[in-house]
């Protein structure tokens, strides 16, 4: 269902949309990450893309509500907002509404969190899950000091994006597939994840 509606939903991003179903259809990642590897990885990337869609369509308060659902998902997708909130805190259209939209996503999403930790084994079942911890084992050793490669890329992503006046859907979209393609990397290749790109 869900792959439908993103299929569905990626019309309002593509220019020549059946160039995109044949390559959709034709690539084996998704038929064996979601239907042989039975990975729900669909759903944060469906999440992703309507919560862009209603930034495009000015729904700011609905892309808040659906960035903040993409928590319940993964995880890992917390990475993913400070460059939501930069975009939307650096593009003019939005400076109406850009303290909702940060109070709304920042709100829903710390609920989300103390919710999930008020459940027993969640923290556990987070902390010893290799999958969503193998980002922090490749390292850059300075001396005494050991610091996770893909933490320094990700901050110098995001001192990048905070050095731009202004950002637009474009940077956004680039700087989302840089930082999800970088976790999928220093993340020994974990299969669900491949479905992101």
């Amino acid at each position: 269902i869900f792959e439908i509606l993103l299929v569905v939903l990626i019309k309002n991003f593509v220019s020549d949309y059946s160039k995109f179903i044949n390559f959709y259809v034709l690539n084996p990642v998704p038929i064996y990450i979601l239907y042989i590897h039975g990975q729900n990885d669909i759903l944060p990337v469906y999440f992703i893309f309507l919560s862009i869609y209603f930034l495009k369509t000015k729904k700011v308060f609905l892309s808040a509500i659906v960035l903040s659902l993409i928590i319940s998902t993964k995880i890992i997708f917390i990475v993913i907002f400070p460059i939501f909130l930069l975009y939307v805190y650096k593009t003019k259209i939005y400076a109406d509404s850009r303290n909702s939209f940060v109070a709304t996503t920042s709100g829903l999403t710390i609920l989300q969190l103390l919710l999930y930790m008020s459940v027993p084994g969640y923290v556990d079942m987070i902390s010893y899950n290799q999958e969503r911890l193998g980002f922090l084992q490749m390292s850059l050793n300075i001396g005494n000091l050991s610091l996770p490669l893909l933490l320094i890329i990700y901050f110098l992503i995001l001192f990048q994006l905070i050095r731009y006046r202004v950002m637009y859907e474009k940077l956004l979209l680039t700087n989302l597939i840089v930082v999800l393609f970088s976790f999928f990397i220093f993340n020994n290749f974990a299969p669900g994840w491949s479905i992101w790109f």
